[in-house]
């Protein structure tokens, strides 16, 4: 982490905007594969139109989450994953530092991808009782999606 203090570590959220108004994120009572996806190229924003090094991702999702990804869709078509969880575990939310830091150039994307089972089989049980699937949308209490990344401006 000394390299990344060294080097201006930055955050960011991968997230849809529209997600956060009213029903933006809309997960169907009794959907067992409800997706949400979301791609854009922060470097008009973060860094002037120049290049940057991501060092760690984080998925985040609830409880009813099943699987989701963050990924770079690049300028060229090709795809280079950051994230890929199969099997979502809410209690394995946490940042992953990247074995090699990874180069965002403009003209890429950042796309994250999440997926929630709200079937009746998959609820969670509350005081015991398990309770019937109901449309969900993004709040702390229902469910969100975001890909949430540490980066730097430059890298050696």
């Amino acid at each position: 982490m000394a390299d990344a203090v060294k080097h201006r570590a930055r955050g960011m959220v991968v997230a849809n905007p529209l997600w956060l108004a009213g029903d933006g994120l809309g997960i169907s009572a009794g959907d067992p594969d409800a997706e949400h996806t979301f791609a854009y190229d922060p470097t008009t924003l973060l860094t002037k139109g120049k290049p940057f090094f991501i060092q760690s991702v984080n998925l985040h999702m609830h409880y009813l989450g099943s699987r989701g990804r963050v990924a770079i869709h690049r300028g060229d078509g090709s795809w280079d994953c950051l994230i890929d969880v199969a099997d979502w575990d809410y209690h394995w939310a946490s940042y992953y530092q990247l074995a090699q830091p990874v180069e965002f150039r403009p003209g890429d994307l950042l796309y994250v991808e999440c997926h929630w089972d709200n079937s009746a089989a998959n609820q969670v049980p509350a005081m015991g009782v398990v309770p019937a699937p109901r449309d969900l949308h993004w709040a702390t209490a229902e469910e969100m999606c975001a890909g949430v990344m540490l980066y730097t401006d430059t890298w050696p």
